[in-house]
């Protein structure tokens, strides 16, 4: 059985991905980092992403999970740090934000 991590982003981006049997699945709150060339054609967009991180994290949201007779998907999404404090407050705030 097949488990398809399909990654979105809040708002910084239009772009999404599918990641194909990942070896570990965030969860909510789960601070975030992909190597974004690998996933991402756009040249354009992967720099603004990479440039965000520069100074900021990106904070996973697991959606949702869906379970089919031949595979699994996982929906993540990925919020800003700011964007994902102003929509959860401190709920999942760690010391990895500090």
């Amino acid at each position: 059985m097949d488990i398809f991590l399909q990654v979105n982003f809040n708002s910084i981006t239009s772009e999404c991905f599918t990641i194909v049997n990942p070896p570990v699945i965030p969860n909510t709150g789960d601070t975030v980092d992909f190597e974004f060339s690998e996933f991402i054609e756009n040249k354009k967009e992967v720099r603004k992403l990479e440039n965000y991180l520069e100074n900021g994290l990106f904070i996973a949201e697991r959606l949702s999970i869906s379970y089919y007779k031949e595979h699994v998907k996982v929906i993540l999404v990925l919020y800003e740090d700011k964007h994902f404090i102003e929509a959860y407050g401190d709920k999942f705030v760690t010391t990895r934000l500090i």
